[in-house]
């Protein structure tokens, strides 16, 4: 490594905990994960820190400084668009770094604001040097196969005044359609509530055979997640674990699920 520092930057604590993790058994790289920015180096027991997208918001004159000569890796730069003032910070903060690389599942933004240090095409298309896809990493036992059902129906939602209703068989624009889904996917719409259903009688059928098999159920935001996982324990008659990006038990809990024997 020389004498050059590593900077991993991602979305959340619990995340700062795993890179770090992750980067000493796999490539023995050692990541302070609990670099505050008070101290104005690191120890010599480090290669260099894990942090998050804010402190480099909170401090950029210092991470300007730090990140000197540095390898700087964005893991789902995508949340550096947030706000703006999170990309604006990176650009500045990272400046003088020897070399970016940025991460993302999902490089673009539904707000459709420009990542930090990506390429775009004459279309506003993301422009990746390397794409690493769902096949390889099924292929290379990252990724597990998953298969993927659809649901039509009617929805309906209020904008102002107005009464509007789609079938998920319309060709709508943008965003209408992401409005439509958005009415769906609440908790109260009476659309979400039979998919759920669905999805844990599969669960229950699997279970069967595979009493460890557990369930995961993806929310838009935290209250989303509260509110689903509310109906979902009401559907399966038990109490889904709720895990949350800036919950601080957040890995005690996934540790726990996974060790444990709760559905969902």
């Amino acid at each position: 490594m020389g004498a050059t520092k590593v900077i991993v930057v991602v979305p959340t604590s619990h995340l700062r905990r795993q890179w770090a993790k992750s980067a000493a058994t796999n490539f023995g790289i050692q990541l302070d994960s609990a670099f505050d920015g008070r101290r104005t180096s690191l120890t010599r027991d480090f290669h260099g820190v894990a942090i998050t997208y804010q402190q480099i918001g909170n401090r950029i004159q210092f991470w300007e400084r730090f990140a000197e000569n540095a390898v700087v890796v964005l893991d789902e730069v995508h949340h550096a668009g947030d706000g703006l003032s999170w990309g604006d910070a990176l650009r500045l903060a990272f400046r003088s770094a020897r070399f970016i690389l940025c991460l993302s599942g999902t490089a673009f933004r539904s707000d459709n604001n420009a990542i930090p240090f990506v390429r775009y095409d004459g279309e506003g298309m993301s422009v990746p040097d390397y794409v690493y896809s769902y096949t390889r990493a099924i292929e290379d036992s990252v990724c597990r196969p998953t298969a993927f059902f659809t649901y039509g129906g009617e929805v309906a939602w209020s904008e102002g005044e107005r009464e509007l209703a789609a079938n998920f068989s319309d060709a709508l624009d943008g965003y209408t359609a992401a409005r439509r889904l958005r009415a769906a996917l609440d908790p109260e719409s009476g659309w979400i509530e039979p998919m759920l259903e669905d999805a844990n009688e599969m669960l229950l059928r699997v279970r069967r055979e595979q009493p460890e098999a557990g369930g995961l159920l993806v929310a838009a935001d935290q209250d989303h997640a509260r509110q689903l996982a509310e109906l979902l324990g009401e559907i399966s008659k038990t109490k889904p674990t709720v895990v949350l990006s800036d919950d601080s038990e957040a890995a005690r809990k996934l540790k726990s699920f996974t060790a444990g024997h709760t559905p969902w």
